[in-house]
């Protein structure tokens, strides 16, 4: 017997002009798919819940409309379940679609599901979080943190960048220890990327590749607004690796900890502040639905 399929939509993201798509997305759903079974996140983490009752429908097909944080959501509940998932990205960034070479029209998007071919995608997990882009350590997190959600709605990722500019003043500096294959390297802050993670024409980690099972760790060693909005800026132009206090590794896994608690996300949603994160690839995976290669 075939279960319906279900789409998880989150009805606040992205921006006014992206909701008012909605309507007709679920439309060309509906003739796609017409026992499609439509629900909403309305709270932090109704993805996970949404998406792990989906599997225990015996549903096998999830479309995620939403941004990258619903994204994370979903695939932290159905992350080794065999379960299918396709992205119809109506967020505001949208890096995973970028990643995989989906169109960011959400309804461009809908026109490639029926071509996409499901993928098996590794995962990297940060102290039991599910992340399949990008964990942030310290002071990138300490900035998602301070974004004003209704200045993100009207500008965008241009908010990312103000809270950013603020954030140079307010950010501790704490010292970081990153313990890398049996040796510590002393930070302020760091990237752990799975994939590219693209920045315009520039890439946070440009030799990563979401479908490898592989970490790219940047760890940030500088203190001070004038060291960061260096860093900020070189990693803008993709130049953060040719910086002398900028350390760059390739692991499979690494324990980044401080004598207080620091900010860490995975995929851009926040997670519980600890003092030791355990950031590592997991054999779980995920069956991601992408475009063919051309």
């Amino acid at each position: 017997m075939a279960f319906p399929p279900v789409l998880i939509l989150n009805p606040s993201a992205g921006s006014q002009r992206k909701k008012r798509r909605l309507p007709r997305i679920i439309q060309q759903l509906r003739v796609a798919y017409p026992n499609l079974n439509i629900v909403f996140t309305r709270k932090m983490d109704d993805g996970i819940r949404l998406a792990q009752q989906a599997v225990q429908s015996n549903c096998s097909f999830i479309i995620c409309a939403g941004g990258d944080g619903t994204i994370n959501e979903v695939i932290n509940g159905i992350a080794g379940t065999g379960t299918d998932l396709a992205i119809l990205p109506t967020g505001t960034g949208n890096a995973l679609a970028h990643e995989i070479g989906l169109s960011t029209n959400p309804l461009k998007a809908l026109k490639q599901v029926s071509t996409l071919e499901q993928t098996a995608v590794p995962l990297g997990l940060v102290n039991g979080r599910y992340f399949l882009l990008l964990t942030g350590i310290g002071f990138d997190a300490f900035v998602i943190g301070r974004v004003w959600p209704r200045l993100k709605k009207r500008i965008g990722v241009l908010a990312y960048l103000v809270a950013g500019f603020l954030s140079l003043f307010k950010y501790q500096y704490p010292i970081i220890r990153f313990e890398i294959q049996g040796r510590v390297v002393i930070g302020t802050s760091g990237f752990v990327a799975k994939a590219r993670c693209e920045l315009g024409p520039f890439a946070i980690a440009s030799l990563a590749s979401v479908q490898e099972p592989w970490l790219h760790l940047f760890i940030f060693k500088g203190r001070g607004p004038i060291a960061y909005l260096r860093y900020t800026l070189a990693v803008l132009l993709g130049r953060h690796t040719r910086l002398p206090d900028v350390e760059y590794q390739k692991v499979k896994e690494v324990v980044a900890s401080s004598d207080a608690p620091v900010c860490v996300h995975a995929d851009g949603e926040p997670i519980t502040q600890a003092r030791t994160y355990h950031i590592r690839i997991v054999s779980e995976k995920i069956n991601l639905l992408i475009p063919p290669e051309s």
